[in-house]
């Protein structure tokens, strides 16, 4: 009887030092807010924010209230003009839902009212908005960006989880898909779990990386931009939003569990760092009860995907920018009113973010990736860092196996202490090649048709490595 076998690994990294360096590494760090004083102006619901030239530059969701504004932040003075006209004429905006910052001071924003991006510089001599170009969409996503190759990037809504449109706003290429939890979530229509996993968009300054989040659930991505492509770098996937189809409405849709988990709200990125308010509330009932989609705790990625700092912000946030310089956060709070506010992140030298990027990648460097299977996958691995409690992930099909035959992985490590599993149904043989140097040759013989799940766990001198080996059998 053959035994087809798709299995997936997931390496997961808990780093595990002495007690001084684990509760640096655990514990979240508060910072507080400042609040911008506007004098007698201000924001109404304030929306997406970008950063250029110690240029704060908004949208304003407010519907009364002009469509964007700027705030000049300087060490003299701080000065704030609210920029544009709604309206359906040819230099006006009826509902923007996006601004991104092109390079030469100039501003991109995704119009859904009227199906347009628009390229503009801001003048503030006149206070007013010098629109250069305009693009029609035939059918915009809510969330797109342009890239460095002229093109633009958006969520799909059709087929895949991104397309790539050209100059012209023409889509011609869907690439990836959107997550799912197991192979009946992946087999649903696109239309249901594009809504599912609705989230953010954003790319670096150079225009030439993108990350994307789900609003509910635990899920960050992060790519390479290309000509007419794009490439995984890595991505985490913690936790997934729990919902049901919506069979009571014409139009397509999901209905959320309230035991959901509330993901990430809102994110920026410089060249060097990806920042993203994440909620992480599991009460979606009480969540909506505030009216306000905010968040009090920031994440900081580098573009590895690995989390370098978490902060606790004292008071919650909707939409946020980061200074070019990664020194300072700027945002909306949301309590008690929306106002503009801004965080220091050079208080404290020992919490700087490179510093412990650093440190990360050195830890990183006791953990290579899979050396050699004998099977012909390699392409689709996938490497996610996370915080100490939430666990970095690869992921790789090794193809199919027979009932009572062993399958072989091999893996390079270094620094290995011990080496164990409590599994009937796996062998490790550890071989030490130099004095740091480790291969772990490691047999899988399944007996069995079903589903399993394997444990295998690896010591280092500073961290453990717990391998789940996972396999869906078919007759």
């Amino acid at each position: 009887m053959t035994l087809k076998i798709k299995i997936f690994i997931l390496l997961v990294c808990l780093f595990f030092c002495d007690c001084s360096n684990n509760s640096k590494q655990s514990e979240k760090i508060s910072l507080r807010h400042k609040a911008i004083d506007l004098g007698e102006d201000f924001i109404g619901y304030g929306g997406f924010l970008t950063f250029h030239d110690n240029k704060i530059i908004g949208m304003e969701m407010a519907p009364t209230l002009p469509p964007f504004f700027c705030l000049v932040a300087d060490n003299q003075k701080q000065t704030f003009f609210q920029l544009g006209n709604r309206g359906q004429g040819p230099d006006d905006f009826i509902h923007p839902f996006s601004i991104q910052h092109l390079g030469d001071n100039k501003i991109g924003s995704l119009d859904m009212g009227n199906r347009t991006y628009s390229e503009f510089y801001i003048n503030l001599e006149d206070s007013r908005i010098e629109i250069e170009k305009r693009i029609r969409f035939h059918s915009p996503p809510n969330r797109i960006i342009k890239t460095a190759y002229d093109q633009f990037v958006g969520l799909s809504v059709k087929d895949g989880l991104f397309t790539i449109f050209d100059a012209t706003g023409m889509e011609f290429k869907s690439l990836f898909e959107y997550p799912y939890k197991n192979k009946d979530e992946r087999n649903l229509d696109n239309s249901y779990r594009s809504f599912a996993y609705q989230g953010t968009l954003s790319s670096n300054l150079s225009k030439t990386k993108l990350v994307y989040t789900s609003f509910y659930g635990e899920i960050i991505h992060f790519y390479n931009i290309e000509k007419g492509d794009i490439k995984l770098i890595a991505k985490t996937e913690n936790n997934y939003p729990l919902y049901t189809k919506n069979t009571q409405s014409t139009q397509t849709g999901v209905i959320y569990d309230n035991k959901v988990m509330v993901g990430y709200i809102s994110t920026y990125a410089t060249d060097q760092f990806v920042y993203a308010l994440f909620n992480g509330v599991n009460n979606l009932q009480e969540f909506m009860k505030k009216r306000n989609f905010d968040a009090k705790i920031l994440h900081v990625f580098d573009w590895k995907g690995h989390l370098i700092k978490e902060y606790e912000l004292d008071v919650p946030c909707s939409y946020m920018c980061v200074s070019d310089d990664n020194s300072t956060v700027w945002a909306v709070a949301t309590e008690p009113d929306n106002v503009l506010v801004s965080f220091d992140l050079t208080r404290n030298s020992e919490n700087n973010i490179e510093d412990k990027e650093k440190e990360l990648t050195q830890t990183k460097e006791n953990v290579s990736n899979v050396l050699n299977s004998n099977t012909s996958a390699a392409n689709n691995t996938y490497i996610r860092s996370t915080r100490k409690n939430n666990p970095m992930t690869a992921k790789q099909d090794i193809g199919m196996i027979r009932v009572g035959e062993e399958k072989k992985i091999t893996m390079q490590l270094s620094d290995v202490e011990s080496v164990s599993s409590p599994s009937k149904d796996i062998l490790i043989k550890d071989s030490v090649v130099s004095q740091n140097q480790h291969i772990l040759s490691i047999y899988i013989t399944k007996k069995k048709v079903g589903d399993f799940n394997d444990t295998i766990h690896v010591s280092f001198n500073s961290s453990s490595l717990s391998f789940v080996i996972s396999g869906e059998a078919v007759k």
